[in-house]
């Protein structure tokens, strides 16, 4: 049974199931905050789900960024009569021609594939070595949350994919959403919101390195189990040998 990411009419239904579960409440502020939620934010504005664009920025800050270095560089933070305006914007052009050429040796690409930070190979590689139960079943890969305090088996399996888009209430969505995992190695896809917004999550990746199919950086194995990485570079020097 295959197992989809979260899209717009999975939203949909956890909408009325959130609505139906607070607006019973006896508290008025309760109330009056969950009407104002559905009018504004369930009923006007329902486009601001991670699900919504699959494949696509959960944040503007590239163009912020981008923008940042418009100001900076070539307007000066001040607003251009048109003559002044048009020639920063060749310039500008130009620059960016050059700079994005294919056969320049300098030449800066465009990211099409999600990076994988130091961080990312960390949790991944720690993950890996807790060996947790997963089952695999057409091609899928099916693993635990943290929060589901039940052991992965087939019955527990079953009973998940039984209620898959058949929640009744919104607790037994939280429930039965954010306690499995589905992981598609081939097509590179998990269901945890991790990878919903970014694209690359410690389920996949540890996956692969439980298979044998990625090579883990030394620098992601020298963190002790249960800890977190410390800020900075990892250091590329090793240790000396120490003689007592």
């Amino acid at each position: 049974m295959p197992c989809k990411l979260v899209n717009k009419s999975t939203f949909t239904k956890v909408s009325v199931l959130f609505t139906k579960k607070w607006s019973n409440s006896t508290n008025e502020k309760v109330k009056e905050c969950v009407d104002y939620f559905t009018s504004e934010w369930l009923s006007k504005n329902n486009s601001w789900h991670e699900g919504i664009g699959v494949g696509y920025p959960s944040t503007n800050n590239g163009i912020e960024a981008t923008n940042a270095i418009l100001k900076k560089e070539h307007t000066c933070c001040e607003r251009l009569p048109l003559g002044p305006f048009l020639n920063s914007l060749t310039d500008l052009i130009g620059k960016w021609l050059e700079q994005r050429n294919p056969e320049s040796v300098n030449c800066v690409h465009f990211h099409d594939i999600p990076s994988t930070s130091m961080k990312n190979w960390t949790d991944a590689y720690q993950w890996a070595m807790e060996n947790k139960v997963v089952i695999e079943e057409d091609n899928m890969f099916y693993v635990c949350s943290s929060t589901m305090k039940e052991t992965l088996t087939k019955k527990l399996l079953k009973k998940f994919q039984k209620k898959e888009r058949k929640w009744t209430t919104f607790d037994e969505f939280v429930h039965w959403n954010y306690g499995v995992w589905a992981v598609r190695i081939t097509e590179s896809t998990c269901t945890c919101p991790f990878f919903l917004k970014q694209y690359q999550c410690e389920h996949l990746l540890g996956l692969k390195i439980r298979q044998h199919l990625v090579d883990v950086p030394p620098a992601a194995r020298g963190v002790p189990m249960a800890q977190k990485r410390k800020r900075g570079r990892p250091s590329l020097a090793k240790r000396a040998l120490i003689v007592q």
